[in-house]
């Protein structure tokens, strides 16, 4: 999981600088140096991961909850269906008194160093993909950069 989401968060960089490839041409032109240009890239993603890390810390545990309630939901109710099934094949029809309808519920609970696990995580995709994304920065001329389509 983590490679897939390593492989797409790179080559979400990889389409982002070339978006921004005329961007980068004419900033070299003014003289910008290539290092400034990958300092202010690190700088964007690291700034715009931080905000979605922060807004996922107070998200992420509601989200979580809901949807383990959910599947634990589903579970149980398919459980409950299928003794109803077997004990109608088994015994006959049965009347549903004796059964509880109550679906238990998880409680999830998030430890502060999963948070920063994540976030130096983060911190080493986007670095890892802002100096891949520079090789093809620093191997080319404003002119090249400029003019390439």
């Amino acid at each position: 999981m983590y490679g897939g989401g390593n492989n797409n968060s790179v080559l979400n960089f990889l389409f982002w600088v070339r978006q921004r490839q005329r961007e980068i041409g004419i900033l070299i032109s003014l003289g910008k140096s290539k290092f400034e240009i990958i300092g202010q890239f690190l700088i964007e993603a690291i700034l715009i991961s931080c905000v979605a890390f922060f807004i996922s810390i107070f998200i992420s545990p509601i989200v979580a909850e809901n949807m383990t309630n959910y599947i634990v939901m589903e579970q149980n109710d398919e459980v409950k269906e299928n003794a109803r099934i077997i004990a109608e094949q088994t015994e006959g029809p049965t009347s549903s008194e004796g059964v509880s309808e109550e679906h238990p519920t998880v409680n999830i609970q998030f430890k502060p160093i999963m948070f920063i696990r994540s976030f130096l995580q983060i911190i080493v995709i986007i670095i890892s993909a802002v100096i891949l994304m520079s090789f093809s920065i620093t191997k080319k001329r404003p002119k090249d950069i400029l003019y390439a389509r």
